[in-house]
């Protein structure tokens, strides 16, 4: 494991073992701890973590990071790792691959791990589908009339409100 090579290893198929190694307590005890495979924690999140720790400090790490950190190269210095089956508890070398948040994202939404919210789902939405429709409506009766004023009435942005008037947003709702 980066960072502890001289207290843990963690194998290509996700096992976290600690080594056999001496430890000094913060009163000065030494005790011998053996070699043992380490149980690691399934959270909330459903991902397998386990806690390291060296120096008498301690962290929690994902168990799929760990994995992907020592067997898979990242030369795009991608910041994430998907499981490529979506099952957040297979830490098999061969299942996991480095990405960025997007592509992790699409990811989930194109194997049904995510749902993909739109319109008036998506939590902190201002409008919903019958205002889109109705500023719509309005716009094909009378086109000549100024987004930004319009905008500033409806209490949304000017872009946002042109975003919705060519369909680029909302494309969902139709009237």
């Amino acid at each position: 494991v980066k960072d502890f090579e001289e207290q843990y290893e963690i194998s290509n198929l996700g096992n976290l073992k600690s080594k056999k190694r001496h430890i000094i307590s913060i009163n000065g005890r030494v005790t011998l701890n053996k070699e043992k495979i380490i149980k690691l924690n399934i959270g909330k999140n459903k991902y397998a973590s386990c806690i390291l720790s060296k120096n008498s400090k301690t962290k929690r790490f994902s168990i799929h990071r760990l994995v992907a950190i020592a067997f898979i190269p990242n030369p795009e210095n991608k910041p994430c790792v998907n499981h490529i089956n979506g099952i957040k508890t297979d830490n098999r070398v061969e299942n996991l691959e480095w990405c960025t948040r997007a592509e992790n994202n699409r990811h989930a939404i194109d194997t049904g791990l995510l749902v993909a919210r739109k319109g008036s789902e998506v939590y902190n939405a201002k409008l919903n589908e019958e205002k889109i429709a109705l500023i719509r409506r309005f716009y094909r009766r009378f086109p000549k009339t100024k987004q930004r004023d319009f905008s500033k009435r409806i209490e949304i942005c000017h872009k946002q409100l042109n975003s919705i008037l060519k369909n680029r947003t909302w494309k969902h709702v139709k009237i």
